[in-house]
């Protein structure tokens, strides 16, 4: 499977993306920065993570065959958490939160 910090980068950059979608289609501040970005680093982790889990993970000793991409959708959300942390340490370091 592919390392979890570049799951969590990958995020990182695609928040970055969506963030810029939503000024382009003028959505109100307040509701991109509450609402919009935090639903979407929790569904980009969580589809990343499983994506990652359905391509490259092999059979799970003792699961389901589905075991492993359910096992990485739980890991998605904890990604998702590190990802938010990441991005915020980052502001704060560089002044801008």
């Amino acid at each position: 499977m592919v390392d979890p910090l570049i799951v969590i980068g990958l995020v990182i950059v695609l928040i970055e993306l969506v963030k810029e979608l939503a000024l382009r289609l003028a959505l109100d501040a307040r509701l991109t920065k509450q609402v919009v970005i935090p639903l979407s680093v929790l569904a980009l982790s969580i589809a990343l993570n499983a994506l990652n889990a359905f391509l490259f993970a092999g059979p799970v000793v003792g699961q389901p065959p589905d075991g492993a991409v359910r096992e990485a959708v739980l890991q998605g959300i904890q990604y998702g958490a590190m990802a938010s942390g990441i991005y915020s340490l980052g502001k704060a370091a560089m002044g801008r939160s």
